[in-house]
């Protein structure tokens, strides 16, 4: 799965690189000051797709200075993509660009 992940993501603008890396505390983490997502290696392929939209909560978070909890980014997060799991139908309109 690892290997799909693209290596930047564009977020408002910013082009935010997504890194794989060995972390020993944590299986992924936005890094402020890098300006960069981490990501450890092996992670199984739905928990990293949920892992990804966490970090990005937070990076957006970070970027508009809203002050979102913890507990709720990760509250968000599962329930993003659960939703869009549930409804595929809903996530390919939300990304088509034939509109």
């Amino acid at each position: 799965m690892e290997n799909y992940l693209p290596e930047k993501i564009n977020v408002l603008g910013t082009e935010v690189p997504l890194v794989i890396e060995n972390m020993e505390d944590a299986f992924a983490e936005w890094d402020l000051g890098a300006c960069r997502i981490r990501v450890s290696p092996g992670i199984h392929a739905d928990y990293l797709r949920v892992t990804i939209i966490h970090e990005l909560l937070h990076v957006i978070d970070d970027f508009l200075g809203i002050g979102i909890k913890h507990k709720d980014v990760y509250s968000i997060s599962q329930s993003i993509f659960q939703v869009l799991r549930a409804n595929p139908e809903l996530a390919r309109w939300l990304l088509d660009q034939n509109d």
